[in-house]
């Protein structure tokens, strides 16, 4: 099929700032992050690409793992790929490091794209590819678009019938990141008997054919330790409803992930009796769930937008429902970033140590400007964080009045957090009705 030449001159302006960005979002990184997946390439040295969910546990919290085999095995190759072609080329840069790690995600990214625009059109392609959820995936360096790809197979494939090839691709998503194992209940809901038993059969033969090598050198614990538990024990994190909680929630946290869990299990079985089994459907749906994941879940990342904004935006322009939910997830997403940007960003203004909600591990101000400044050194070598923003007085006076009402800040971004993803909810049932005769 030809390019829409048509759509692409009226969005002119559009993809020509999009491509601005992404020419910037591939040189800067996530540097917190990034450390600790280059440390997974310590581990795999070590002990074996198999082996690095018990290495971790041995050298310390900055070498975890806490994510399927499929999102490591992603990093370690293109990092090791880049090591190869620095060695050959006798050039070691970062740019070009983060260039080719980046390009797995920036490939998957591009094909899911093309998806959409084959089935969708031009429009809703180049929306999918100027959101702030997709973008940020894209400059902080996450595993989401590929998560993302395999998702969106994995419904195209169970669209047309092919259960089997639908119940691998969910799989590989999930091997990726396990949220996309909330969609499997309605998927199977949705397939009927023996649909949802190819899919199921398939979805576990392929779980299997990827975790054996690593429940063989790890060790089915480690695996199990790593990934489930690690998650089910992470304190909350963003302006979640548990977070905002706290008291109540507090020292239960397997009994509000079985809760959490719960709720997606009623929510996707009642999506799937109606459920029209057409692809619109399915992405709507998929959305829904996930959306109730975000709505019930007890850690918010801006990251997860990702996962309802790519699956929804097809449909919602479809409807002409594209600006309300663009708006409403590009002001969650703000919501999100700014819980995590503001607390941080102070710490570095007026010197004080910086608490990862994840770990408990308190950063001192030296750590902060060195993770700042090697998320952009490629953009700019010569940034220096105290004379660029310790030594503005004013700077300094607004960052000391936010730290004096930060309670209060947090609890309205908590508010405004749940508040965003009701409507979110609410548009995303207005357009899914639209093929249910709502």
């Amino acid at each position: 099929m030809k390019l829409d030449r048509e759509c692409v001159a009226s969005n002119k302006r559009l993809v020509s700032i999009v491509v601005a960005v992404y020419l910037i979002a591939v040189a800067v990184i996530n540097s917190y992050d990034y450390m600790i997946f280059k440390n997974w390439v310590v581990l795999a040295d070590r002990y074996g690409v198999t082996g690095i969910y018990k290495g971790w546990r041995m050298l310390g919290e900055e070498y975890r793992v806490v994510y399927p085999p499929l999102a490591p095995l992603l990093f370690i190759y293109s990092y090791k790929l880049y090591t190869l072609i620095a060695s050959l080329a006798g050039v070691s840069s970062v740019l070009l490091e983060r260039i080719i790690v980046k390009a797995p995600i920036l490939a998957a990214l591009i094909i899911h794209a093309w998806i959409v625009y084959r089935v969708y059109g031009c429009r809703s392609s180049v929306l999918l590819l100027a959101g702030p959820p997709v973008l940020i995936v894209v400059a902080a360096y996450d595993f989401e678009a590929v998560l993302g790809l395999f998702l969106i197979l994995a419904l195209l494939a169970h669209s047309r019938g092919r259960y089997a090839a639908s119940g691998g691709l969910l799989a590989l998503s999930a091997l990726v990141k396990p949220v996309s194992a909330f969609i499997l209940p309605f998927l199977m809901a949705s397939a009927g008997r023996r649909g949802a038993v190819r899919l199921l059969a398939s979805y576990t033969l392929v779980s299997l054919a990827v975790l054996a090598p690593f429940a063989a050198s790890s060790g089915l614990d480690s695996i199990v330790e790593s990934i489930s538990l690690y998650h089910v024990a992470r304190p909350s994190q963003g302006p979640t409803l548990p977070g905002l909680l706290w008291s109540v929630y507090s020292g239960h946290s397997i009994l509000f992930t079985v809760g959490s869990i719960a709720v997606i299990l009623v929510v996707s079985l009642f999506l799937a009796r109606r459920s029209s089994g057409e692809l619109d459907d399915l992405l709507v749906s998929s959305a829904l769930i996930l959306s109730i994941a975000l709505l019930v879940g007890k850690v918010a990342n801006p990251v997860y937008i990702y996962w309802v904004y790519i699956l929804a935006l097809p449909v919602a322009v479809k409807r002409g429902l594209d600006s309300r939910f663009i708006i409403v997830s590009t002001l969650l997403f703000i919501v999100v970033e700014m819980w995590y940007f503001m607390p941080f960003t102070v710490s570095a203004i007026l010197d004080k140590p910086y608490i990862d909600e994840e770990t408990g591990r308190v950063l001192d101000p030296a750590d902060i400007d060195n993770i700042i400044n090697e998320s952009i050194s490629v953009i700019t070598s010569t940034i220096n964080v105290d004379a660029g923003i310790h030594d503005t007085r004013i700077i300094r006076d607004v960052a000391v009045g936010i730290e004096a009402i930060s309670p209060v800040i947090r609890l309205i971004l908590h508010i405004l957090y749940l508040a965003l993803i009701l409507a979110m909810i609410r548009i995303l049932v207005k357009v899914r009705g639209g093929y249910h005769g709502g």
